[in-house]
């Protein structure tokens, strides 16, 4: 039974024995000071710095609640918070009861001694996380060298809270998920895995679990399992706890579980096992969905070097998708609808794979059973990122090792993981210190050598690796193309040219990425009009990233002209954005025999900044949202130009072989389709097929390639499936014209379907709504003149046509002459940090000779 404490407390601050508040917990001290209006909303303005200095206080959150007879005669009776973040003293009715010292896991204190009949009073007070962490600090640094480090590492919490190059300072504390009593007399049951055994045509699952509790008679303690199929078929096992019965249940005919590009269906085959525990009558249940297959990650070696790919079911896939970041600096404000619409997300954009990255948390149950359903596969990083940690320090090596048993017990029978990955860069930044040889040392052995021990005591089966970026043993390798996963980051901080990445033949690329601007409707939700310029001083304050803005600016006037207008500046850096991650993405898809994945650096934000994520803070897509949808698709076409030949490839991720029928036009900017090719391919199931290699110089004999573009469209029979087009030159360099876009709008079916069309050929036609923050279900695309494009918004109250607004590449107004744009941009480069930057990138990519051997 469970009494919910959830809902209405107070709270105060408890360092200048402050006045007590309001709460609503779950919440954070942030949540509960803003709800208050006692500090200004840090996401607005400048407003982050000046509410810092809630970190460096101690707080005080307080409860009554009553506790009736019922509650009072029973056996056992416990205090169970799902997350204190991150260092609490909790006292019911004075009592100390136990304290806290890491975010990541969930606690239980057994407090029936500390109750009384009638009002109790629980008080949870959390210590300052800036105190907490500088004062262990001091505290290892009597016996070790520590202080060149940043305090985090010191604290077992949400690193990126102490800021990040994406995200603000924001240390807060509180109760961040449910907080509950659970008092009964029966049994408990803990830590339930389950291991699945594949053969032909059948599956076996192992299942284990502990039974914590009271008994009056072993004897009469029976077990219950019943597995549900898919379908409803029902297994039923049963038999007396302690008689040693195998829990094992047979599944003939076995409805695997696929990511949902190799089984497009809305929802994947999930088992519902339900075990029940039994005893004159005293029950205690738990339920969990179960997905059946098989995930290994084969790093075995072949002509190239060690492959890095993942294999589900015995298909090797190639791994599409976005890393996330934590869904909001104040964590309580995530709902389940939140996680659903990203992971909904991520399905329509054709996304397979979402890495959770080291430097946040072990995400919501909600998040994980979204993947479930919709077959996404998780790489989830332990959380640890981008500094070495504190391993030689017994105390702190304690605390760790609970959240690996806490966190591998909680998510390890989920279909969705894929992967446990050690930590973030923490490998790839070790020649910078050196000079910690204790670190070094212990961040080594940790791991190398301890993590994966410590993991198996509880996971057996999901694929492991010590670190990411990854080589074939500790710093050996880190950097290859022929071995592990790659960050790239040569391009943007490196200021290298977008295609850069067609030099890097990476087996599995696991960050990369392209900053861009936040939609407008995001921008007006933290900064004034007054404010909209990249320098100012709000803006400056929401980028992270240093030089970030005037990165961006670099990067457009490689490819568009410089613009006048603030809000073309957004509209710019996200075209460049997804130019950038969809060129490299197709260059590593048509080389699937070495390739095995990519994966964006990032897919959201925590909060409203110009940043690398595809949807900003308030759930808009950006150009990059959109187009992931076009060059992660299972089926599609992809196009290569180098100067000498258009190179056409046909690619298939599916199981199944497709008849294919390919359209190439050339569409001439003012007259439309000058030319065209039908062909039809038989293109087999995993397969990449080059269908053309046409020599650039007889489309140069007939045409002005400063007039034409070269659009490629796929059919599936009737259906239209995938689009692409070419540009000969970057848009900046064409003859292009301003086109003539006329659109119209009516409701079908709950849904505003608006058809564009255009007399000349537009480029990146962007629709937006005034009103609605709802997705289209495309966005960015090209108009080809004469030729319409249907596209739909979800329809909402009030929709008026004149909320719809059309833009293309075209109604840029330039800021300056040519000239103007080239000394920017030469201003730019020629800074001695960005030309060291620059040329210290390597100009390809890196192989590594020496040891091959791979775990």
């Amino acid at each position: 039974m469970r009494l919910d404490l959830s809902g209405a407390w107070i709270f105060k601050n408890f360092t200048d024995n402050g006045k007590f508040y309001d709460a609503i917990v779950p919440s954070t001290n942030y949540t509960d000071l803003l709800r208050n209006n006692l500090i200004p909303d840090p996401f607005v303005k400048m407003n982050e710095k000046d509410t810092t200095w809630v970190g460096d206080k101690d707080w005080l959150y307080r409860k009554v609640f009553t506790i009736d007879n019922n509650i009072m005669q029973s056996r056992s009776i416990w205090l169970k918070a799902d997350c204190l973040d991150a260092i609490s003293e909790i006292f019911v009715n004075d009592n100390l009861v136990g304290k806290t010292f890491n975010a990541h896991v969930g606690y239980c204190f057994e407090i029936k001694d500390y109750l009384v009949l009638g009002e109790n009073t629980i008080d949870i007070i959390f210590r300052s996380p800036n105190k907490y962490a500088l004062s262990e600090q001091e505290r290892i640094s009597q016996k070790y060298t520590t202080k060149g480090f940043d305090k985090r590492i010191f604290i077992r919490k949400n690193q990126s809270h102490f800021d990040w190059d994406w995200g603000p300072e924001i240390p807060y504390c509180g109760i961040t998920k449910d907080i509950y009593i659970e008092y009964g007399d029966g049994v408990e049951i803990k830590n339930v895995k389950v291991v699945q055994n594949h053969g032909d045509n059948f599956v076996n699952l192992d299942v284990s679990f502990d039974v914590c509790g009271f008994f009056e008679s072993k004897s009469l303690v029976y077990y219950y399992l019943k597995l549900t199929s898919p379908n409803g078929e029902i297994i039923n096992k049963s038999g007396v706890l302690n008689d040693n019965v195998k829990r094992n249940i047979l599944i003939e005919n076995p409805i695997l579980w696929w990511t949902h590009e190799l089984n497009p269906v809305e929802e994947q085959a999930l088992y519902k096992l339900e075990i029940m525990i039994g005893e004159n009558g005293v029950y205690a249940n738990r339920e969990l969905q179960i997905g059946l297959r098989t995930i290994e990650l084969d790093r075995s070696q072949d002509e190239y070097g060690s492959n890095f790919r993942f294999i589900l079911n015995g298909v090797p896939i190639f791994a599409k998708g976005a890393n996330w970041i934590p869904s909001d600096s104040m964590i309580d404000r995530t709902t389940k609808e939140q996680y659903e619409f990203y992971v909904n997300s991520a399905v329509n954009a054709n996304m397979n794979m979402i890495r959770v990255w080291g430097g946040g948390f072990y995400e919501d149950d909600e998040f994980y059973d979204a993947c479930d359903k919709k077959g996404i596969l998780i790489w989830q990083d332990f959380c640890f990122a981008c500094r070495p940690y504190p391993f030689f320090d017994q105390q702190f090596l304690a605390n760790v090792k609970d959240e690996i048993a806490y966190n591998v017990i909680r998510l390890r029978n989920h279909a969705s993981l894929a992967l446990w990955c050690g930590n973030n860069e923490i490998e790839q930044m070790f020649n910078t210190w050196f000079i910690y040889l204790d670190f070094v040392k212990a961040n080594k052995k940790f791991f190398w050598e301890d993590l994966e021990l410590e993991l198996r005591k509880y996971d057996a089966v999901t694929p492991f690796i010590p670190t990411t970026p990854v080589g074939v043993e500790f710093n050996k390798a880190v950097s290859s193309d022929n071995h592990g996963d790659n960050h790239l980051w040569v391009v943007w901080h490196g200021l290298q040219d977008v295609k850069y990445y067609r030099k890097r033949d990476t087996r599995f690329c696991s960050e990369f990425g392209f900053e861009s601007l936040p939609d407008i409707k995001t921008i007006e939700k933290f900064a004034d009009e007054e404010d909209y310029s990249i320098t100012s001083k709000v803006f400056l304050a929401h980028q992270k990233c240093m030089l970030g803005n005037q990165k961006m600016e670099y990067y457009i006037t490689s490819r568009f002209r410089l613009p006048k207008k603030f809000e073309d500046y957004i509209y710019l850096s996200q075209c460049c954005q997804m130019e950038c991650i969809k060129d490299a993405t197709e260059y590593w898809r048509r080389n699937r025999a070495r390739s095995n994945g990519a994966l964006y650096w990032q897919m959201n934000d925590c909060w409203p900044v110009c940043s690398w994520s595809s949807i900003d803070y308030y759930g808009n897509y950006k150009a990059l949202q959109y187009h992931a949808k076009h060059f992660f698709a299972p089926i599609c076409v992809s196009l290569e130009y180098d100067k000498k030949s258009v190179k056409v490839y046909l690619l298939n991720d599916t199981l199944q072989s497709k008849s294919l029928d390919l359209k190439l036009k050339i569409a001439d900017f003012n007259k439309g389709i000058v030319g065209c090719i039908d062909s039809k391919h038989i293109l087999e199931k995993l397969s990449v097929l080059n269908v053309y290699d046409i020599p650039i110089k007889e489309i140069k004999s007939k045409y002005n390639l400063k007039n034409v573009a070269f659009v490629c469209e796929l059919y599936d029979g009737v259906n239209l499936i995938n689009t692409k087009t070419l540009l000969f030159k970057y848009e900046k360099y064409l003859n292009l014209q301003k086109p003539n876009i006329r659109y119209s709008a009516q409701i079908v079916d709950g849904e505003i379907k608006i058809t564009v069309c255009s007399d000349k050929f537009a480029r990146l036609v962007r629709v937006s709504d005034k009103v609605s923050m709802a997705s289209f279900s495309d966005n960015y695309f090209d108009l080809i003149p004469g030729e319409e494009k249907v596209i739909a918004l979800p329809y909402y109250d009030g929709f008026n046509e004149n909320n719809i607004e059309v833009f293309s590449s075209v109604d840029v107004v330039p800021k300056g002459s040519k000239f103007f744009d080239a000394i920017t941009k030469a201003k730019f480069i020629l800074n001695p940090v960005n030309l060291a930057m620059y040329l210290a990138q390597p100009q390809s990519g890196f192989d590594y000779k020496g040891k091959k051997d791979v775990k």
